[in-house]
C-alpha cells in the first residue's frame, strides 16, 4: 500500500469529526492524482470517489462499527482476500 493510500485512508478514518477531512477535501488528495498518472481508466477514481461518498453517508454507528473491524481483522488472511475480491 503507497504511502499516499495509507495517509488518505488514515484522514478518512479519523475518530474526530471536526479533524477528519471531507469527501471533497479526500478527492483532492494526492492519492488520487497519483492514481489517475498511473491509469489511464478513470473509471477507478470514480468508483473509489462514489465508495467514499457512500461511507460518508454511513451513520456514526456503522462508521465506528466498520473501523473496529478494520483494527481487528487480519489483512493478509485468506478468508479477508476472499471477501474483498467479492466486495470489489
Amino acid at each position: 500500500m503507497s504511502r499516499e493510500c495509507k495517509d488518505l485512508i488514515s484522514k478518512l478514518l479519523e475518530k474526530d469529526p471536526d479533524k477528519r477531512i471531507s469527501g471533497t477535501e479526500a478527492i483532492k488528495h494526492p492519492w488520487f492524482e497519483l492514481k489517475e498518472q498511473q491509469h489511464e481508466d478513470k473509471k477507478l477514481t470514480t468508483v473509489v470517489a462514489e465508495r467514499i461518498r457512500r461511507y460518508q453517508r454511513q451513520d456514526t454507528l456503522q462508521r465506528e462499527a466498520l473501523h473496529v473491524l478494520m483494527r481487528t481483522i487480519d489483512q493478509d488472511d485468506p478468508e479477508v482476500i476472499r471477501l474483498r475480491q467479492v466486495f470489489d
